[in-house]
């Protein structure tokens, strides 16, 4: 079971994300990780109290289509050497020309922006398909697609991995920063794909190791993990406790 720390960046910022109202997030304070928002600073903490190599980051700007933190992205690998699951909210080909692609190790398609299947059927001939992976992007039991022939996430899961996605990360955006664990909504739609040969990552709302020990017996790979953290909810002994 991995357990991947979450940097979200907008404006240059480190973020503390809240139910996927993004127009509300304000750059992390009051963090018992670290006392600064510079996401250099961030994964830097992440790095010494924790040991983490491999993160997850959501270029919110990007995904959002008012502007990048590409230097940002690029920077992280270059200074720390970091692992990164990167999603800056491709939408067709012409994203994946971007020179920030080369610096991500995993890159994330978003069902939240991604505008056609062509483009995944694309990226899975150009990249080694184990270096891709789907998020399935929801609000609830509402999946959240720029692509209209999305009928639901059950659909959409099935509809990549015919494509021969393998990877996914099924996040539920409105349970994001809340703390109140993962959403029945979540588990239900990941215990529906338990049988399947998928590796699936979830996050939204997780605030405890129970709660991670419990998405692992539903067949989760792992859990991406982000304000438990900054209010030191999960400590590194947790860590221990969770990989053994």
């Amino acid at each position: 079971m991995e357990i991947i720390p979450v940097v979200d960046i907008k404006g240059g910022d480190v973020v503390q994300a809240i139910r996927g109202q993004r127009d509300k997030y304000l750059p992390v304070q009051n963090s018992k990780l670290v006392k600064s928002s510079d996401p250099l600073k961030v994964a830097e903490a992440f790095i010494q109290k924790f040991n983490f190599k491999k993160f997850y980051i959501a270029d919110l700007d990007s995904i959002e289509n008012k502007g990048n933190n590409f230097s940002v992205i690029e920077k992280l690998k270059r200074e720390l050497g970091i692992k990164m699951m990167v999603d800056i909210g491709i939408k067709d080909k012409d994203d994946l020309d971007k020179n920030v692609i080369k610096h991500i190790d995993w890159l994330i398609l978003g069902t939240e922006t991604l505008s056609s299947l062509d483009t995944v059927d694309y990226v899975m001939k150009l990249k080694n398909s184990s270096r891709i992976t789907a998020s399935i992007d929801l609000k609830g039991r509402e999946l959240q697609a720029k692509y209209r022939n999305f009928a639901n996430p059950r659909q959409a899961i099935n509809k990549l991995n015919g494509l021969g996605v393998e990877n996914f990360i099924i996040l539920d955006l409105s349970w994001i920063g809340t703390l109140k664990g993962p959403s029945i909504a979540l588990k239900e739609l990941i215990e529906n794909f338990k049988d399947k040969n998928l590796v699936i990552f979830t996050g939204g709302g997780i605030s405890s190791v129970d709660e991670v020990k419990k998405l692992k017996e539903i067949g989760v790979s792992g859990a991406l993990i982000g304000t438990a953290f900054h209010r030191g909810l999960i400590k590194k002994d947790d860590i221990f406790i969770i990989n053994r």
